[in-house]
């Protein structure tokens, strides 16, 4: 029992011992919290007391800084009255001095007036010296503004086909040639000209026909020459525009070196390409091949000179083209020699393919061939022309072998030339172009000897007359086409071909020039004979086997007449845009047009004007030749 009492004393001294030590453990650490606290108001009393300190110093230095400048502003103070002294001084002596210029004063007043009236009078010279000045200014600055001014220049042209998707199926890049024509070419078909140019120039602005340009808006009428002027300032630009657009026929491009052509008969080195639809290439083109160019005849001027200065433009002329290895056109047998017919004198352009058609359903040896094509001159639309073969020896052309003739009765001769008794013009040896003294008497001799016996005795003779030297299939022939043409130059006049192979008999043909034939010679109506009563033919005429050969194929030509009439209408259908190109350049219908009338209805009453002739001169002929 003690044991248990002494245990549970000890227990309750253990419990009240904890109780008093939790206690005693919240004040310690209650005190420390308060000593932290002390620490940190210490430690800000201390900043607090060197902050002041700080400030303290400041001010102490800036009490000296104001002593010192109290110090200087008592000085400057100082210096200040002393100059004050120093002015007053001074005003007294200034006051001295105005009395004694009052005094001068008084002494000019007497000539202030006379000075005055003399200033009033330096004033209006002064003004009119003014005025006289500004004049002189004005004329300056109008010099040089004249000096200072843009030349107005054109400096590209073109057509782009997004701007004229109706017209154009590609670009059509225009070509200034001089200074002040240029030329178009659109490479498609058109209905119409009616095209948004856009323009690159020097200067302010452009008009074309007195309307102001706007680049890839302003649509403009190029169905004829346009003027298109370039404006810079007061000066003016002008350029004559012309676009010519594809035609459905072939065209031939030809540029000579520096683009050059001054005289006539003589042969320019050019390049030379031919293009067989609207696009390049095509059947029976050409690429740009190196070639020479030569006008024949003399040359022709364009009526409406671009510019007199300088810039003269050659009309329409007859051509001559030469490669140096043969080159096929047009498919066409290749040759080395080419000739370009302008049909200058011919307002359909149908006479002379309508005599070659003729002479293809003839039977004559050979017909050239021709086609019709648009040509390119040293970059200007040249118009229409019939290409094909010249006047040529050879297998494909006039074939007389090699030591043949091709002789030319004209009247404009070229190479070496003879005459005979008989025919009105001279006789041109035109192949061998070439040769010795020796040849060109064989050739003579063999002329004269011919006509000699057609003008004996005895020429009707069936084994020694003029049959034995004269091919009368030939004779016939050329004649027959020639008389139905009615052509003027067939007159043994000019351009009469004649072949002949040696040690056989000399022919006509083949037939060449019916340019001013069907009727357009000096208005000729279809009677009469043109060709019968020319020198040979006369004679010919009074030998009943040649008239009874000529009555026969005049009668195959007859029965073929509808056939003729439909090449001239197929021709005349081919030409239809060709037609309205040609005469935008040239002005062809200018003396036929009428207000209302279009080209091409101008050109079917030409067209018909010459089929009704043809149908009365058959009808008349075929009167007169079964009458004899």
């Amino acid at each position: 029992m003690k044991r248990f009492a002494l245990v549970v004393l000890v227990l309750a001294c253990l419990v009240s011992c904890k109780t008093d030590l939790t206690g005693i453990e919240n004040r310690i650490t209650e005190v420390e919290n308060q000593g932290q606290a002390l620490d940190s108001r210490t430690k800000q009393l201390i900043d607090e007391s060197q902050r002041l300190s700080a400030e303290i110093k400041e001010l102490q230095k800036k009490s000296d800084e104001l002593e010192r400048e109290s110090g200087e502003l008592e000085k400057e103070s100082q210096e200040l009255k002393k100059e004050l002294e120093d002015l007053k001084t001074k005003s007294m002596e200034l006051a001295a001095e105005l009395l004694a210029l009052q005094e001068k004063g008084k002494a000019l007043s007497g000539s202030f007036d006379d000075l005055n009236a003399k200033n009033e009078l330096l004033v209006e010279e002064w003004n009119t010296l003014q005025e006289l000045i500004d004049q002189s200014q004005e004329a300056l600055d109008q010099l040089s503004a004249k000096i200072n001014q843009t030349e107005p220049k054109l400096l590209h042209m073109e057509f782009l086909a997004s701007e004229n998707p109706l017209q154009l199926v590609e670009n059509a890049e225009c070509e200034i040639i001089g200074d002040s024509a240029v030329e178009c070419r659109v490479l498609n078909l058109m209905s119409a000209k009616t095209l948004i140019p856009r323009i690159r120039f020097v200067g302010d602005y452009v008009t074309i026909g007195g309307q102001k340009v706007e680049n890839s808006k302003t649509a403009f009428d190029f169905s004829s020459e346009r003027i298109l002027v370039v404006h810079s300032g007061e000066q003016t630009k002008e350029y004559t525009v012309t676009v010519s657009a594809y035609t459905g026929l072939p065209t031939l491009w030809a540029e000579t070196n520096a683009r050059t052509l001054s005289e006539a008969n003589q042969y320019y080195k050019a390049t030379i390409s031919l293009q067989n639809n609207a696009g390049y290439g095509g059947k029976g083109g050409l690429p740009e091949t190196a070639g020479r160019i030569m006008a024949q005849g003399f040359l022709r001027y364009y009526e409406k000179m671009i510019d007199w200065s300088g810039d003269i433009e050659w009309g329409k002329n007859d051509y001559k083209l030469n490669f140096t290895n043969a080159v096929s056109l047009l498919n066409m047998p290749s040759h080395t020699d080419w000739k370009l017919i302008p049909n200058v004198y011919d307002i359909t352009m149908l006479h002379n393919q309508t005599a070659l058609f003729m002479s293809e359903i003839s039977t004559l040896d050979y017909t050239p061939r021709f086609h019709y094509v648009d040509m390119m001159f040293n970059g200007r639309y040249s118009g229409t022309y019939m290409l094909g073969e010249t006047l040529s020896a050879g297998i494909s052309r006039v074939n007389v072998g090699d030591d043949g003739f091709v002789l030319s009765i004209s009247s404009t001769t070229s190479g070496s030339v003879f005459t005979t008794a008989h025919l009105e013009q001279p006789v041109s040896i035109l192949y061998p172009s070439s040769h010795t003294a020796s040849v060109v008497n064989y050739i003579t001799n063999v002329v004269r000897d011919a006509e000699a016996v057609l003008f004996s005795s005895n020429f009707t003779d069936e084994f020694t007359g003029w049959q034995q030297y004269m091919d009368i299939n030939s004779f016939v022939e050329w004649y027959v086409i020639n008389e139905i043409a009615k052509n003027p130059r067939g007159a043994f006049w000019t351009n009469c071909i004649m072949n002949y192979r040696r040690a056989g008999k000399l022919k006509m043909g083949p037939i060449w020039d019916f340019e001013t034939a069907f009727g357009d010679a000096g208005n000729s109506g279809p009677t009469g004979f043109i060709i019968k009563d020319v020198s040979w033919y006369s004679r010919l005429f009074q030998d009943p086997v040649f008239v009874a050969r000529v009555k026969k194929r005049f009668d195959y030509f007859y029965n073929h007449r509808e056939e003729i009439v439909k090449s001239i209408n197929e021709n005349a259908q081919y030409l239809k845009y060709a037609i309205q190109e040609d005469n935008t350049k040239w002005d062809t219908f200018e003396k036929y047009q009428s207000s209302g009338v279009d080209v091409w209805t101008l050109y079917q009453g030409q067209v018909a004007s010459m089929k009704d002739w043809f149908i009365e001169r058959m009808e008349w002929l075929k009167e007169q030749f079964d009458a004899m």
